[in-house]
């Protein structure tokens, strides 16, 4: 039951006798960005994975030297 309010009294605010407006509602991304902010382990799991990801992805630039292109004899030369 709602009481009507007097605006031009300056003791009682209009909106006193009203219900809060809900919480807004987070989305699914929202909620899983929320609850991954604290998991630490899951934060480092996660940087792992993504760095053999970047590894693999990098890989010619990590190693460039193709590893089917040696030759026997110059393996078997001697240093100078």
């Amino acid at each position: 039951m709602l009481h009507h309010v007097a605006v031009d009294n300056p003791l009682v605010h209009p909106l006193d006798g009203y219900a809060e407006a809900p919480p807004k509602a987070r989305s699914y991304w929202q909620t899983v960005r929320y609850r991954l902010r604290y998991d630490y382990l899951t934060l480092g799991f996660g940087g792992v994975v993504l760095l053999i990801i970047l590894s693999a992805l990098c890989a010619p630039l990590l190693a460039p030297a193709d590893p089917y292109q040696t030759s026997m004899i110059a393996r078997l030369k001697p240093f100078g």
